[in-house]
């Protein structure tokens, strides 16, 4: 294996590898997602109530990030890992679904949403 390879591998996975604000690195498990839930709303902006894709699957994702959030408000360092991944969360799932609601708690901002724009 050459160089190359791994320069190409490096810029393959550079989408999935993000820094946090407090600067660690982390994947970013949500890429996906993100994109998807993106499309399916751009696809049904144009399409009858009846006729749009639901994103089901990912509302009660985000209801079980709420719930674990509530669960977690009376322990310190897991309420700390679950409020990042429920920002995280709220900055990289587009929201405005019917069956979609801001994730709501201590710590958790109004989302903002921008195009490319990163969250203030």
């Amino acid at each position: 294996m050459g160089v190359g390879f791994f320069a190409d591998g490096k810029k393959r996975f550079d989408d999935f590898i993000q820094q946090a604000d407090d600067g660690p690195y982390y994947v970013h498990v949500l890429r996906t997602g993100e994109s998807e839930v993106h499309r399916i709303q751009t696809d049904n902006l144009n399409k009858r109530p009846e006729d749009q894709t639901p994103l089901a699957d990912y509302a009660h994702m985000q209801s079980m990030i709420q719930k674990r959030l509530d669960e977690a408000a009376y322990e310190p360092g897991h309420f700390e890992k679950v409020q990042w991944f429920a920002k995280y969360w709220t900055r990289c799932i587009p929201y405005g679904a019917p069956t979609f609601t801001s994730i709501t708690g201590p710590g958790m901002y109004a989302p903002k949403w921008q195009t490319n724009a990163p969250p203030d």
